[in-house]
């Protein structure tokens, strides 16, 4: 809902606003997936540890996979540079 405010204004061309409304709900999307997992998990950190920290656990791999991912394809769009030789 806070993401909607960004699709709306760049809503003045409606195919940019739909690039940005893909754009922005693949990060919140993003976000749902990592987040709740450890809110989750720092709670039953106090009552079963194990599993508390199991789940964080699984939560820190789900945001290290994120961001090797997004920099892969940071990678993978980059322009090749050339060099003056």
């Amino acid at each position: 809902m806070v993401l909607k405010l960004l699709s709306m204004v760049a809503d003045v061309l409606p195919i940019l606003g739909d690039i940005v409304g893909a754009g922005t709900g693949i990060v919140a999307f993003l976000v749902s997936l990592a987040l709740p997992i450890v809110v989750i998990s720092i709670a039953w950190v106090f009552y079963r540890p194990v599993l508390g920290a199991a789940l964080l656990a699984i939560a820190g791999g789900a945001i290290w996979l994120t961001r090797g991912r997004i920099k892969a394809v940071r990678v993978a769009r980059a322009p090749a540079r050339t060099s003056a030789a």
